[in-house]
């Protein structure tokens, strides 16, 4: 294990602000954008010639190192631009039925909403679980399947508030019941430890621009290997062709046996050469070890804010933490901007601001924010 903040200088943002809107977008590490450049500069300096072995093999490692994160095989991973293409390909490629449904919850980004509800052509029904106290809990989640329930779709980690799903009890209602388990976990995966196999998770989508530490433009589809088989691509394209690169005229198209199936075109290889140095980092540093770091800052922070005022919109029971808080206040906008100008950087959302440091993040920056809460009258 590396100490986490002997990354901190990899992070210029930290020169003139306290960010902590890291679930947002996270500020890019120097390595990866040096990384991506290098990238960019070899695609001028050679263009076409030999690229094919080296970007191949950069992307093979990038997914290794993803899939030790969630302990995936690499060949159960699709590369994708973001977590919006990985819902809408498992959306568009069940075989629905008129009085089918899905079950949401009220904590979902679009992302995990939208792609669902565009369903209802096929007569797809809806269910919304409500949550309570800022969270969805299993039991709510179960009251609400039958026997046409196909889908279970959540956010590990919710975008509003950062509560944290019980995915491991989701995911045995999900297969008791024979229903699909799709995941997002765009919020969760790279400062949230889990297992997609202890956890059941048929499919999951991600991007990689929060907490994986890489630019915009990528992200992962997972399916469980034993759906490989089960499922065609609503898309296909050369990517996906099980003989790899073509230089004539086909029109037969014959799957990939991997996951790989599930892709069209080029991807974005200079932001997934740039997420290659942010995994790296999350491996130096740990997993477990980026968790337990956010923890104790947000645990911090709910110790210092003492401001009477201040509520918590974010369940506090440990077992629904992650690495995100939200509170709120009468005056929440004007709090707001107090805090902008002290350089403190939060996020509005839900009716409240949400913070979400990461593991390059001070003690003494916790600090600041309360006592600029506290202060605030």
């Amino acid at each position: 294990m590396k100490d986490p903040l002997g990354y901190r200088d990899e992070f210029l943002i930290t020169k003139e602000y306290n960010y902590l809107d890291n679930a947002g977008l996270s500020p890019l590490p120097i390595s990866v954008i040096k990384a991506s450049s290098l990238f960019m500069e070899e695609r001028s300096e050679i263009g076409a010639m030999n690229y094919f072995d080296s970007w191949e093999g950069m992307r093979n490692r990038v997914a290794e190192g993803f899939g030790d994160l969630i302990n995936a095989h690499p060949d159960e991973l699709a590369f994708t631009m973001n977590t919006h293409d990985g819902i809408n390909t498992v959306a568009n490629m069940v075989d629905w039925r008129d009085g089918d449904n899905v079950i949401l919850n009220d904590l979902e980004f679009p992302a995990n909403s939208f792609p669902w509800a565009h369903q209802r052509k096929h007569g797809v029904e809806i269910r919304v679980v409500e949550s309570k106290g800022g969270g969805v809990y299993p039991e709510d989640i179960e009251a609400l399947i039958d026997d046409r329930t196909r889908v279970i779709a959540l956010s590990h980690v919710a975008f509003i508030n950062g509560f944290k799903q019980d995915i491991e009890a989701v995911g045995r209602i999900a297969r008791k019941n024979d229903v699909l388990f799709v995941v997002d976990a765009m919020q969760s995966v790279g400062v949230v430890d889990f297992d997609v196999r202890k956890t059941n998770i048929d499919f999951l989508a991600c991007g990689g621009h929060k907490w994986l530490l890489a630019p915009l433009g990528t992200g992962f589809f997972y399916i469980r290997k034993e759906l490989l088989d089960e499922y065609d691509p609503p898309n296909i394209g050369l990517q996906g062709h099980d003989s790899g690169l073509l230089t004539g005229f086909i029109m037969e198209w014959t799957p990939h046996k991997t996951a790989r199936k599930f892709m069209t075109g080029n991807i974005n290889y200079a932001g997934f050469a740039g997420m290659e140095m942010g995994l790296e980092i999350i491996h130096e540093i740990g997993l477990r070890n980026i968790e337990k770091r956010v923890h104790d800052l947000t645990n911090q922070l709910v110790e210092e804010i003492a401001n009477p005022d201040v509520s918590w919109l974010t369940p506090l029971e440990m077992k629904y933490r992650s690495s995100t808080l939200n509170f709120t206040h009468p005056r929440v906008s004007e709090l707001l901007k107090d805090l902008e100008s002290r350089k403190i950087i939060v996020a509005p959302r839900g009716g409240g601001l949400r913070v979400s440091p990461n593991f390059y993040n001070t003690e003494a920056e916790i600090t600041e924010l309360a006592k600029a809460v506290n202060d605030f009258k």
